[in-house]
């Protein structure tokens, strides 16, 4: 019910996972007659219908005139996670979502390779729930690896959009490591 008309992107689960949690939570309002309901079943239909799936590694047009492509790789976080990487002719901007690197937490093994030598990296999700600590410290190393990839091989920058918290220091802290 809004005037947007933009693309939307997702992987398959994803997709199905959204298509889920919104016909379940129409049906908790429905039976709640004290709420008005924001939106019926054809309207989550018209949303999951707009949604262009792709899978990993698959790469979509943008924008062809400018040439803007935009790709899914695997977080190994959760079922359908995706990193994303969003190219022109002459930027490579990585979007580091919700990653793990511990190798059995999920079928679909972080792809670390495809954020590789981005112009720009951004990190908006640091959090701690690895399986273990050496998964943990696993993990920052292999995004101070990414993040210092960035930065030495391209003169890139990173961008961490995340309010300082004990993971957000252990990262700065293996970062400084990887730096020397």
């Amino acid at each position: 019910r809004t005037n947007f008309h933009g693309s939307v992107y997702a992987t398959e689960p994803v997709k199905q996972y959204a298509k889920a949690q919104l016909e379940e939570l129409l049906q908790q309002l429905e039976t709640d007659s004290s709420s008005s309901t924001l939106y019926t079943a054809n309207h989550i239909q018209q949303s999951i219908r707009t949604i262009t799936t792709l899978a990993f590694n698959e790469q979509a047009d943008l924008d062809t005139a400018c040439r803007i492509t935009v790709t899914p790789t695997s977080s190994g976080y959760c079922l359908g996670g995706a990193n994303w990487l969003i190219e022109t002719d002459n930027l490579r901007i990585g979007y580091l979502a919700a990653s793990c690197t511990y190798p059995t937490r999920h079928p679909k093994e972080f792809d670390s390779a495809a954020l590789m030598h981005c112009d720009i990296l951004i990190v908006p999700d640091l959090n701690n729930d690895a399986v273990t600590p050496t998964a943990t410290q696993s993990a920052l190393r292999d995004t101070a690896q990414l993040m210092f990839n960035t930065i030495q091989s391209t003169g890139g920058s990173v961008i961490v959009p995340s309010t300082v918290n004990s993971t957000m220091l252990d990262l700065l802290d293996e970062t400084i490591d990887v730096f020397k």
